[in-house]
């Protein structure tokens, strides 16, 4: 369930982007994938609209036909 402004903790969001709580948790390997997220205070909180937007970014950038450079 989100929480205040739709923001979610780390278990929350590594389940809806389909990886561990763990690399979830860890700022370099978020950084190196770009997930949105900020923090308060101590928590590391990530907004459900910012994560379903990576996400559909991310899709589409994987599902594009690759172009031609001949």
């Amino acid at each position: 369930m989100a929480g205040p402004a739709g923001r979610i903790r780390v278990r929350q969001a590594a389940q809806i982007l389909g990886l561990s709580p763990f690399s979830v948790a860890d700022p370099r390997f978020r950084r190196k994938l770009a997930i949105p997220a900020s923090r308060i205070g101590r928590a590391v909180v990530f907004d459900v609209k910012e994560l379903e937007a990576y996400l559909l970014q991310r899709r589409e950038h994987l599902t594009q036909e690759p172009t031609s450079t001949s």
